[in-house]
């Protein structure tokens, strides 16, 4: 497929509904292991169209589909009227933080790597690379209708830089960075039926080096 095509698919039609939405993402996960060696740089899985701006959900929602898009490094193309976006909706698209995820050169696929209490936890290698330490973008979806605490060590979703990682929320604004070792928790609430999305980065080289494969 590699060999032959530049954009794929293989999936559901999406409409303008938060459960439409859902459908694509979750039949990659459940068959990532087959579907992970073909995406890469000039091969890359179209899910479908965004429909953020459009009627069908709310912010919480949206950001979900922009996160697990970027995740997945698939391609980011806009359906909604763009003379008539909501300035929260249009806020979301302009996010070039989420892009860079998206478009991080690497050009790897995220994968579901833990699912705890109906939360996906979804994870990219992506730029910078710190000795032979990839940073990674992580979405934690939560397929809950209503919140969601997490609470988890940083090396169980396989952080292991010693010296631990620059958290980064790509929702939030730039001065709520913050730092976390390995054996610390990851600590935050994700609103019903939506995300929190990370870029974490090591902050020096690991004495050993995470397979992500």
């Amino acid at each position: 497929m590699t060999d032959t095509c530049n954009l794929w698919r293989d999936g559901y039609v999406i409409k303008d509904t938060y459960e439409s939405m859902v459908t694509i993402p979750e039949l990659y996960g459940k068959r990532q292991d087959a579907f992970i060696d073909f995406v890469q740089p000039g091969s890359w899985i179209h899910l479908a169209p965004l429909m953020v701006g459009n009627w069908g959900w709310n912010v919480d929602q949206s950001k979900l589909q922009l996160a697990l898009w970027a995740i997945l490094s698939a391609p980011i193309l806009m359906s909604a009227d763009l003379k008539q976006i909501p300035p929260q909706y249009r806020d979301l698209l302009l996010n070039k933080e989420v892009i860079a995820i998206n478009q991080d050169k690497l050009g790897i696929a995220g994968m579901i790597v833990e699912t705890i209490k109906e939360i996906h936890v979804w994870m990219k290698p992506v730029e910078p690379i710190v000795g032979k330490q990839h940073s990674f973008a992580v979405a934690f979806q939560n397929m809950r209708t209503y919140e969601n605490f997490v609470k988890l060590p940083a090396e169980r979703i396989g952080l292991i830089s010693k010296c631990g990682y620059t958290v980064r929320n790509l929702f939030q604004a730039p001065s709520d960075n913050q730092s976390i070792k390995v054996l610390e928790q990851l600590e935050f609430m994700i609103p019903p039926m939506g995300v929190v999305l990370f870029k974490l980065s090591p902050i020096c080289a690991p004495s050993g080096v995470y397979d992500y494969a």
